[in-house]
């Protein structure tokens, strides 16, 4: 009853066309169905469509679905394939989280420290791992991948473009790139030697359809990505948001989303979903950005206050954000996973091995398990040890490898 109402409310207010989200029973037969109406997507993990039509036609098929049919016409042509519709609700609308205008920042000089990639330990862990092999999908406004920045971390296939529909998904707004820098960018970023795909799925002006970020996540399951990072949310979702972040994740995918910039004890989603790590911002001093949403599901915090980076056109940008700290949590996770880190550990890795913060008047909430620190992630040659020995367990049961172990050490 609860997307009923939101449904019917939002074919209210709509002045345009809209995109559905549907569950079918029957996807061959609900798409024969549905595609006179409009532009269908078939997801292909989870039982769904999307429909972009007309809000006549919205109207129709939901009032027809949850008996307030009026169009007698309508209800005749299409009541035998009305049983392959589960349910319909609209596609919310996602968006770049609201930040501060930026500052442009032309100075590029190596030899400087960031303070944000010192205060997580990069420069130190760069010594043990380098993002090597690791597949990261920035899921946002499109990367400019021929930055200098950021450019060796593309190949020949830059990722797509689900606004424009084609496979050049170049950045119009900024965010992207600044994402892409921290991410993986020669000189701010974290991942050196990591590969990036592009997935646009907001327009020049931050905005997009909670669908769209659906075929980004399912490309980038196709794709054998290891990580998707985005920037980006939405105070309202559909299931099927809901089902795609979950299937994505129990297929080893991990997925790091900012916890919001309202500066309030308010839920975003996707970050706000159990398996998406959910990232705060702090400032230089580790104390709480104001603008960081504060709730129990917050994961981690990140650097996100006064982050330089790369932008559009080639040049730099100074900007704020918990788009800015979410990055440096993708980042961090590529690096634990170049050296040695199995997926499926690194997030009790990054939470057990992270800063404890603490700060006069602020919930302890807003922190999650606190700064994370790569330094700490990588430290020693221990992660790689476990592995070595889980597999070697595995290929020669546990009496062999002892066996082995003691007689290394002469006893």
């Amino acid at each position: 009853m609860k997307n009923q109402g939101r449904l019917f409310s939002k074919l209210e207010r709509a002045v345009k066309g809209i995109e559905l989200i549907i569950e079918v029973s029957n996807k061959n037969a609900a798409l024969k169905a549905l595609k006179r109406f409009g532009e269908c997507h078939t997801f292909e993990f989870i039982p769904y469509l999307s429909l972009d039509c007309s809000i006549e036609d919205a109207r129709k098929l939901s009032e027809l679905k949850y008996g307030r049919a009026k169009d007698r016409t309508f209800e005749r042509s299409f009541s035998d394939s009305i049983e392959h519709i589960v349910s319909i609700e609209p596609a919310a609308k996602v968006s770049i989280p609201p930040m501060r205008p930026g500052i442009n920042y032309y100075r590029r000089a190596d030899e400087e420290k960031l303070w944000n990639l010192e205060n997580i330990g990069l420069y130190s862990a760069l010594e043990r791992a380098s993002g090597s092999g690791v597949s990261i999908g920035i899921i946002d406004t499109g990367c400019d991948y021929t930055h200098p920045e950021i450019s060796a971390r593309f190949g020949s296939e830059k990722g797509y473009d689900f606004v424009e529909k084609t496979g050049n998904p170049m950045d119009r707004n900024g965010h992207g790139t600044h994402v892409a820098g921290t991410v993986a960018g020669s000189y701010c970023g974290i991942a050196r030697a990591s590969r990036l795909y592009a997935i646009r799925v907001l327009d020049e002006d931050g905005s997009g359809s909670e669908a769209d970020v659906m075929k980004g996540i399912e490309w980038a399951l196709k794709s054998n990505i290891q990580i998707v990072n985005m920037s980006l949310g939405s105070p309202e979702y559909s299931e099927a948001f809901k089902e795609m972040c979950y299937y994505a994740s129990s297929q080893g995918m991990i997925i790091c989303a900012a916890a919001g910039n309202d500066g309030e004890p308010t839920y975003n989603y996707p970050s706000s979903f159990e398996p998406v790590i959910s990232v705060a911002a702090v400032d230089k001093r580790n104390k709480h950005a104001y603008f960081s949403n504060i709730n129990d599901l917050v994961d981690i915090s990140a650097p996100g206050v006064d982050i330089i980076s790369s932008y559009m056109g080639g040049g730099y940008r100074m900007l704020s954000g918990t788009s800015m700290a979410t990055p440096h949590v993708a980042g961090c996770i590529a690096l634990a996973i170049s050296a040695g880190i199995e997926n499926q550990y690194c997030e009790d890795r990054m939470k057990s091995r992270a800063e404890h913060l603490y700060e006069e008047n602020v919930p302890a909430e807003a922190f999650g398990a606190g700064l994370i620190r790569i330094d700490s992630m990588v430290s020693s040659a221990e992660s790689k040890i476990i592995r070595t020995f889980r597999e070697q367990y595995k290929m020669q049961g546990s009496r062999g490898l002892l066996g082995k172990i003691m007689g290394a050490s002469g006893k």
